[in-house]
């Protein structure tokens, strides 16, 4: 190649590493010296790798949350629980969980809702075959303290642990009326309402 051949060469080659600096988001202009060139070739390859990586994680990721759910699903399953595990679906009849579609906390919550209200019919179930009201007043819950231990300390659960009780703990709360199953509403307009003593909880 001879020198003028040569020389006619550079503005094809000035346009073209400009184009590759436009492509890589450096300055169109020709001016961008070969080492800034491939230190930001290097650094886009550094990044597609890093992206090309939590492709995989996420991946990886997402099967372990599919097969997890599924061995949620099968364990769940019992008499009580009525489970639907055709057409792909996994979810119980019995405490409405979607193991699909439910986030975690979703899941937690709709089984804690039913466990409550399970308890809350045991409850019903074992004073009524007591042959008593649910309600317990002050005065049968005074009677009932007076057979125990006088000098046994008071505590209360919270949480995964036990808190002492002290007097200012304990409350005087206007509610609702309390519902057939035990629970009470929080004071409304529209309801009737009465005053309760209130001991802490979680």
């Amino acid at each position: 190649m001879s020198y003028d051949e040569h020389q006619a060469m550079w503005p094809q080659m000035i346009a073209a590493l400009a184009a590759i600096d436009e492509a890589i988001g450096l300055p169109a202009d020709g001016r961008n010296s070969i080492a800034q060139t491939l230190y930001r070739i290097r650094n886009m390859r550094a990044a597609e790798d890093k992206c090309n990586g939590y492709i995989v994680d996420n991946a990886r990721i997402s099967a372990e949350n599919k097969k997890l759910r599924h061995l949620l699903f099968v364990a769940h399953g019992s008499s009580e629980h009525y489970l639907y595990g055709d057409d792909g679906e996994r979810t119980c009849n019995t405490c409405m969980v979607d193991f699909n579609r439910d986030s975690a906390e979703e899941i937690e919550r709709k089984i804690h809702d039913y466990n409550m209200r399970k308890f809350a019919q045991f409850c019903v179930l074992i004073h009524q075959r007591h042959g008593k009201e649910i309600a317990m007043t002050v005065a049968e819950l005074v009677a009932y303290l007076q057979t125990q231990p006088q000098d046994m300390q008071v505590a209360y659960e919270c949480c995964s642990e036990l808190v002492l009780l002290e007097d200012r703990d304990i409350k005087h709360v206007e509610a609702c009326e309390a519902r057939p199953d035990g629970w009470i509403q929080r004071k409304r307009p529209d309801m009737p309402t009465r005053p309760y003593l209130v001991f802490p909880g979680n």
